[in-house]
């Protein structure tokens, strides 16, 4: 878990690229951190193209969207269009399976 907004244990993962992401992208978690992080009830996505120092926010599941979509990739396994292969298990959604972050309640005002 990265931080705590009101009463959203955030854990944000990030992949780095050499290119923008695109809808049908994986994004990661890798099954120890996620078996051994039973705090994070959210997971925010972001995406780093390293040729070009942008950084995307791609969006956000809760816990619970997380594990409905989730596949599992075994280590060794390959994926993508570059078909590299993983060292150690991961979990992975779809950029276009996350929410918008805009769609990410963290504060309540009263007045």
């Amino acid at each position: 878990m990265d931080f705590i907004v009101g009463n959203h244990k955030i854990d944000i993962k990030t992949t780095y690229r050499t290119v923008d992401p695109r809808d049908f992208y994986n994004c990661y978690v890798d099954v120890g951190v996620y078996e051994s992080n039973n705090e994070a009830n959210v997971y925010a996505f972001c995406s780093i193209n390293s040729t070009t120092k942008k950084l995307f926010i791609l969006g956000f599941l809760k816990k619970e969207d997380f594990d409905k979509k989730k596949k599992l990739i075994k280590a060794g396994e390959s994926i993508g269009p570059k078909n590299i292969a993983k060292t150690v298990p991961m979990y992975s959604v779809l950029v276009s399976d996350l929410e918008s972050i805009d769609n990410l309640k963290i504060c309540q005002y009263q007045r």
